[in-house]
């Protein structure tokens, strides 16, 4: 059985920074993580060891600034229906993940 957080229903995401993000709801995404300067991509995704090819990108509620990070950057998620109260919301802890590709990227 596995946990299956539907990204949908993300609302915060702890990440390594050590603070909680709130996420703007939809704005989710995951896929390849790599850094890209217009066309050419400069760092392609999985090519520094140790560092994710997969990674996460969501728009914090607040402001609307976007984070993107290597997926083994985030610690935990907060999720639960919007306009659940906050203690219905339920958080879900990463230990080791596994990395398994990413259909589609």
């Amino acid at each position: 059985m596995s946990l299956a957080v539907q990204i949908k229903n993300i609302v915060g995401v702890l990440l390594d920074d050590g603070d909680w993000h709130e996420v703007r709801p939809g704005s989710m995404t995951v896929n390849k993580f790599e850094l890209a300067d217009e066309d050419d991509i400069l760092v392609r995704a999985g090519s520094i060891s140790g560092v994710s090819g997969a990674g996460l990108v969501f728009k914090e509620h607040e402001g609307g600034r976007m984070i993107a990070c290597p997926i083994t950057s985030v610690r935990a998620v907060r999720y639960g229906a919007e306009d659940s109260p906050s203690s219905a919301l339920i958080s879900a802890s990463f230990g080791k993940i596994a990395e398994k590709p990413i259909m589609n990227a």
